[in-house]
């Protein structure tokens, strides 16, 4: 090799870390309400359609923060904004 071949060593740009950010609160399992002996059938039916209801929205919220993640990941090359 030569002298200023090895002079002119170029260091590898380093690998820039990238992790997503903590799970949002809402990203939560809802919890299915359980029956109870003597309960009114409507009333657990009611809880229950809350419940899922609940579930829903957080899957809902959970899709668009995931898509949003996704968006931001495609517009980014080596942790630099294209």
């Amino acid at each position: 090799m030569c002298a200023a071949c090895a002079s002119s060593r170029v260091e590898p740009t380093p690998v820039l870390a990238r992790g997503l950010p903590p799970i949002p609160s809402y990203m939560a399992p809802v919890k299915p309400p359980e029956p109870t002996v003597g309960a009114d059938p409507k009333v657990f039916a009611g809880q229950a359609l809350v419940a899922l209801d609940k579930a829903n929205g957080r899957l809902v919220s959970a899709r668009a923060w995931y898509e949003g993640v996704a968006q931001d990941y495609a517009a980014t090359a080596g942790g630099i904004r294209r």
